[in-house]
């Protein structure tokens, strides 16, 4: 079974409610611990989901506890799987692996970080294997560079291939 969320519909549940159903949103997700397989081509707000989300749009705040592709927005958040990013990532927790192909703006990473792309800030504190361009963060773990570091804070060694411009190196 599988429940449709229209453009501009909303599901609100609180959070003690489980919907066990498939999800597609094209609408907001407010609240609510889902079990299905949620696909979300709209706004989620809030909300438990257990499963993977296999395509996402804007995320304002809940907590993942499973994987997630993302290919538009992540404002915030909790997010306790591996995470694939091809847009940007402006705030939120990440513990599991994260793939970044997009731009991570800000937001604090416990697990290991590849970024193929911009990492502008954020504060890290897992191995980030860089393969493009750091502009700025905090990195309190060690840093693999493969590519380009223009700036930042590092805490821990890092591991140059490439070019290092300027940073503060506090180990």
């Amino acid at each position: 079974n599988t429940i449709e969320v229209a453009t501009g519909g909303v599901l609100a549940f609180t959070d003690d409610i489980v919907c066990k159903y498939d999800v597609i949103n094209a609408g907001t997700i407010q609240g609510g611990t889902f079990t299905g397989t949620v696909t979300n081509h709209g706004t989620i707000n809030g909300g438990i989901f257990e499963n993977t989300l296999p395509e996402s749009n804007v995320i304002n705040g809940g907590t993942f506890n499973g994987g997630i592709t993302v290919s538009a927005t992540i404002n915030g958040g909790t997010f306790k799987g591996d995470l694939r990013n091809y847009r940007a990532i402006n705030g939120g927790t990440f513990h599991g692996v994260v793939n970044n192909y997009g731009t991570i703006y800000d937001g604090t990473f416990f697990g290991i970080v590849n970024n193929e792309r911009i990492i502008s800030d954020g504060y890290f504190r897992s191995l980030v294997n860089n393969y493009s361009t750091i502009r700025n963060g905090n990195f309190v773990n060690t840093v693999a560079n493969e590519q380009l570091i223009e700036n930042g804070t590092f805490g821990f060694a890092v591991f140059n291939n490439a070019i290092i411009k300027n940073g503060k190196f506090t180990m």
